[in-house]
């Protein structure tokens, strides 16, 4: 091959390689193209930003604490009995007497029981905590010996603290026991948090 024949084929060797190159370019470009019914790479018009902001929930607003009826003493409330209820022990958490559950419920057999679960009744209630306000001091996970109160050292609180109780010694269980073991011991028994006896002990 002669000088003249190779200054004629890099040309063409070069423009091959261009060609090639812009092919391959012009295939990823078209793959970057939203297709139709896609959502790819597609902005938002102003309508839709507006429409997507509404529907958000502000940052102050708070969910509200549900409202319970201000029952007078002795208002029928609807109840429904539920599995091992007897006419004694609901004249017992109403506050009632079971002469005034048998008058509002007189289908109830005299010879009953233990009540059907489901069946639907009328109670007159005189229990004022019933409808008292659902605002709960703390949550629920607080009131149990769980996984919130690990890491909750009570000898080392009681110790910090003034007052007689970091220094109280008693029998309990078998042993002579400080204050702060009596308290774990409790807690431990009956699934009650440290931190709710403790507040308790100092009510």
């Amino acid at each position: 091959m002669n000088s003249d024949s190779h200054h004629q084929l890099f040309p063409r060797r070069f423009a091959f390689v261009w060609i090639t190159c812009l092919v391959l370019l012009g295939g990823f470009l078209a793959a970057c193209q939203p297709q139709a019914g896609s959502l790819a790479l597609v902005v938002p018009d102003e309508q839709a930003e507006a429409v997507a902001e509404e529907s958000l929930p502000a940052a102050s607003e708070v969910t509200p604490l549900p409202t319970r009826p201000p029952y007078t003493p002795g208002e029928l409330v609807e109840y429904t009995v539920q599995s091992g209820d007897t006419m004694p022990a609901l004249a017992v958490r109403f506050n009632t007497s079971i002469e005034e559950i048998r008058e509002a419920n007189p289908i109830i057999p005299e010879d009953t029981t233990t009540l059907p679960p489901g069946m639907p009744m009328e109670i007159p209630i005189y229990y004022e905590p019933l409808w008292g306000t659902p605002y709960q001091i703390f949550p629920d996970n607080h009131y149990t010996n769980g996984p919130f109160q690990l890491g909750f050292d009570t000898s080392a609180f009681l110790n910090d603290k003034a007052g007689w109780m970091k220094d109280y010694v008693g029998y309990a269980s078998g042993a002579n026991r400080t204050g702060a073991e009596i308290v774990d011991l409790v807690g431990a028994n009956f699934s009650v948090s440290p931190r709710l006896l403790l507040a308790l002990i100092e009510y």
